[in-house]
């Protein structure tokens, strides 16, 4: 077993049901990290006694513990950041869970790709304690094996994200230079780095699944606070489209970073579809940009009143 120069970063608020897990497989990884470092976000149950007790009963020296005032995941990924001693960075949030290789991949990835400033891999969902799904990638050929992700938009717009946060490791002065986590922003900080990374810097990227994101956890924010509008993110993205690449005359790459948009708010669409907010759906599936998505323009849209109608009925009877 080698020790890395790679600092991991674990964002902690309330938790309590599934730090403990979390911090089991990133222990039980082949090679380990130089530090692991948890930014307690001001919980509110159990979560920071059992982070203490944790490195109280398995002596781990490199166990670092930092807790503030609440201020959301982003500010806290950047501080534990800041603190880190390592030259390489490895997000995962405390409900996800890493397969033991983990490490040891994000290693090969680094050493075979030094020069990109984001390393990452495919992930498998955990949707409850017997049953785990494989995130839906639509991977081009170039990407069945590990190397420099060149198609991210195209990827991202066609099924699930190609990475998660928690399959994620970053060279620290990369992580810096690209502006970190975006603060103030509740929901899609991660792609908001993500996307801005895929533009103007390089990811080298494994097909291989090496990481477990924990649909069946408790107290996920993407649960908690569906948003009710297009996320900052995105806008962004499409604002990038009318100045940036209208300069570079690459048309192909727009029209990627905007049907990547036009997924997003169909997805957001979903969302409200689900928590019965329909009227809301429906004004997201309005903008024009969704038309890049027609199929899943037309069908949420019709989804949208067939749900409002089972609704509605269900209350009469």
């Amino acid at each position: 077993m080698s020790k890395l120069n790679i600092s991991v970063i674990i964002p902690l608020y309330n938790k309590a049901n599934d730090i403990q897990a979390t911090l089991d497989s990133v222990y039980q990884q082949q090679d380990q990290p130089l530090e692991v470092i948890v930014i307690n976000d001001g919980s509110t149950d159990d979560s920071l006694r059992i982070v203490e007790q944790y490195k109280f009963r398995n002596k781990h020296s490199n166990l670092v513990i930092v807790s503030q005032k609440n201020a959301g995941v982003s500010i806290a990924r950047n501080r534990g950041v800041q603190t880190a001693k390592g030259k390489f960075i490895a997000f995962i949030d405390a409900d996800d869970f890493w397969l033991p290789l983990y490490l040891t991949h994000m290693q090969s990835l680094i050493d075979n790709s030094p020069y990109a400033d984001m390393f990452a891999c495919r992930y498998q969902y955990k949707i409850n304690q017997d049953e785990y799904r494989d995130a839906k990638i639509h991977l081009n050929k170039e990407q069945q094996h590990d190397g420099i992700f060149t198609d991210f938009f195209n990827c991202a717009s066609q099924g699930d994200l190609p990475f998660v946060v928690s399959s994620v490791t970053m060279k620290r002065e990369s992580f810096i230079k690209f502006g970190m986590f975006p603060v103030n922003e509740p929901m899609g900080e991660d792609q908001g780095l993500f996307t801005h990374i895929a533009i103007h810097g390089l990811i080298a990227y494994s097909p291989d699944i090496h990481v477990i994101y924990n649909l069946a956890a408790d107290n996920r924010a993407c649960v908690n606070n569906i948003p009710q509008a297009e996320l900052p993110f995105s806008q962004r993205l499409t604002q990038s489209t009318k100045y940036v690449f209208a300069i570079k005359h690459n048309p192909k790459q727009k029209k990627a970073i905007l049907t990547y948009c036009a997924a997003h708010l169909c997805h957001i669409a979903k969302l409200n579809i689900n928590a019965m907010q329909f009227s809301n759906a429906r004004s997201l599936l309005a903008d024009k940009r969704c038309w890049l998505k027609p199929k899943h323009k037309v069908g949420l849209y019709l989804w949208s009143f067939a749900a409002q109608f089972k609704h509605r009925m269900s209350m009469i009877y």
